[in-house]
């Protein structure tokens, strides 16, 4: 009995072993296919699915979005770096996008990581005054001026920016720029970045060849020739909105919230 037990387990594993393999190989394929046909954002459109999802008939609200997104970033984060010992600087902005920042930050320091925060000018919504309330709550420490660390997240502008970087954060960007042994993942597109993918004013400040990028619910224009690692949070995104603004069905794979688009 014990032998006919083993080699029905063994037969079994195979058998599993088989398909999950098979599933792979599905999975990797749906993957090209997409990666082939992706559809990338202008800001008009980018803010139209936002504005979608908020409507009356989805029904989420800012705050909701925030979350996800903001647990999508550090999810990328942690699948990025592969290390739990290493130390991470959030610098946050002042609107939606340093609001993902500042959830990602909480959720990075439940996970281990030893997280800092740099927010130079603070959201005036008072739901930025609660993001940091559960900052606090967490002992995660603000500081005043840009701290190096293994990696930084870049959560200062988004997509809704346009002209010039000014102060505090043109310093602040040039601080990031100037680190060479960082890894820069930036929250949906990097700082500075014409989100449009237009080429960008000689001179202008913005974050310099940064190593990772975490798409929001679609992959924005300005990243579309980007050659670092490229994650996408948007499974939150119903079917519906999907389809009213032509976006793929992006293969998230299992019970993940990320999806790696590109490997760096």
């Amino acid at each position: 009995m014990i032998g006919f037990a083993e080699f029905g387990i063994s037969r079994l594993s195979k058998f599993q072993r088989h398909r999950a393999g098979a599933q792979s190989i599905r999975h990797v394929s749906r993957k090209l296919a997409v990666l082939r046909s992706m559809k990338y954002l202008n800001a008009e459109t980018a803010a139209a699915v936002d504005e979608s999802l908020m409507g009356a008939e989805v029904g989420f609200t800012l705050e909701q979005l925030m979350e996800l997104a903001g647990l999508a970033v550090a999810q990328a984060v942690v699948d990025f770096v592969k290390s739990p010992d290493c130390s991470v600087i959030v610098v946050a902005g002042p609107g939606n996008n340093g609001g993902d920042g500042l959830v990602a930050a909480r959720h990075l320091k439940q996970f281990g990581y030893k997280v800092q925060v740099l927010y130079p000018k603070q959201g005036r919504n008072e739901h930025y005054s609660k993001l940091r309330k559960q900052l606090d709550a967490e002992n995660i420490e603000f500081v005043s001026e840009f701290t190096p660390a293994d990696v930084i997240l870049d959560s200062i502008f988004g997509f809704s920016f346009k002209g010039s970087v000014r102060d505090p954060f043109r310093e602040v960007i040039s601080s990031i720029n100037s680190q060479q042994s960082s890894k820069v993942v930036c929250v949906d597109v990097p700082s500075g970045w014409d989100v449009d993918g237009k080429e960008h004013d000689q001179g202008s400040v913005r974050i310099e060849n940064p190593d990772c990028v975490i798409s929001l619910t679609a992959p924005k224009a300005a990243v579309q020739n980007f050659e670092g690692a490229h994650y996408l949070g948007g499974r939150f995104v119903p079917e519906h909105v999907r389809e009213a603004f032509d976006l793929e069905r992006y293969p998230y794979p299992g019970d993940k919230g990320i999806l790696l688009l590109k490997s760096h």
